[in-house]
């Protein structure tokens, strides 16, 4: 069986927030240790307690909005603009076909995917920190369709 999809293009602003989504969700460590040497700084230079705590707030929203940054300003560059073009996909065992035309069109193997995951109303690929495959369950041609890609996604281990 081929789950097939229709045209549809990704909107640069759900791009952006799927992308941050993801890191907050991956890299919430990172977030809530970045503050920790401001915190016991504070505590050895009490004089200056006042600067190492307003570090230990401003170090972690610095360093999402870094990342928003860089996701808004991806969605602008050239390489990145098939991303937010018109697309089908057919998604079968095998690969991903993301598809231009009917004659034209990539394959993307399932190893190239590093993780999924299912949302109430899509399907988020993740194939870099940059990159993902955003797949609207509405897209597809059948509820069949969606729950076939559900069960290749956890045949692969890409979500539990």
């Amino acid at each position: 069986m081929i789950a097939k999809t229709k045209k549809f293009a990704l909107d640069p602003t759900v791009y952006v927030m799927t992308n941050f989504k993801n890191l907050v969700i991956d890299h919430w460590w990172i977030i809530l240790l970045i503050p920790v040497p401001f915190i016991a700084g504070a505590y050895l230079v009490p004089d200056y307690s006042s600067w190492f705590i307003g570090t230990a707030i401003a170090g972690p929203i610095l360093y999402l909005l870094f990342w928003l940054i860089q996701f808004a300003g991806a969605t602008k560059l050239k390489e990145m603009e098939i991303m937010f073009q018109k697309l089908s996909y057919e998604i079968d065992s095998r690969q991903i076909m993301m598809k231009v035309k009917a004659n034209q069109g990539m394959p993307i193997q399932w190893n190239m995917i590093k993780s999924a995951r299912k949302s109430k109303d899509s399907f988020v690929l993740k194939i870099s920190r940059a990159q993902i495959i955003h797949l609207p369950f509405d897209t597809f041609q059948s509820k069949q369709h969606v729950q076939f890609v559900e069960s290749i996604l956890r045949r692969k281990d890409l979500i539990k």
